[in-house]
């Protein structure tokens, strides 16, 4: 039988969801198997492109070069990177605020 989890490790094992973490690195970390982290822990569903804007975002790329990295073809990719960072924050992901930044075009017009 497993230890009962206590309500501090299920806080930081949601904090750790929150954070884009899988069950399994949550389950290696609390010296869990998978199945006793997923029926203590919700984890937010992720298609595959909100786990490439997240990893995108965690890595530190502006929210603009998000929509081109995913969808460059769509009309307007620029926007399309606040959307997916829009829909994480609304899934429960822990992303840090930032200030948006101006494209190197748009500094290179400013100061050339």
């Amino acid at each position: 039988m497993a230890r009962p989890w206590e309500p501090d490790e299920i806080a930081w094992a949601q904090e750790c969801a929150g954070a884009g973490d899988t069950p399994e690195d949550v389950a290696e970390m609390a010296g869990r198997t998978v199945a006793d982290v997923l029926e203590h822990v919700r984890f937010p569903r992720r298609t595959n492109n909100l786990r490439t804007a997240l990893q995108l975002y965690v890595a530190g790329t502006d929210v603009r070069s998000i929509g081109r990295a995913i969808k460059p073809d769509t009309p307007r990719p620029d926007s399309l990177g606040a959307c997916y960072v829009k829909r994480l924050r609304a899934k429960g992901f822990n992303l840090p605020s930032r200030v948006p930044s101006r494209s190197a075009a748009a500094e290179a017009r400013r100061h050339g």
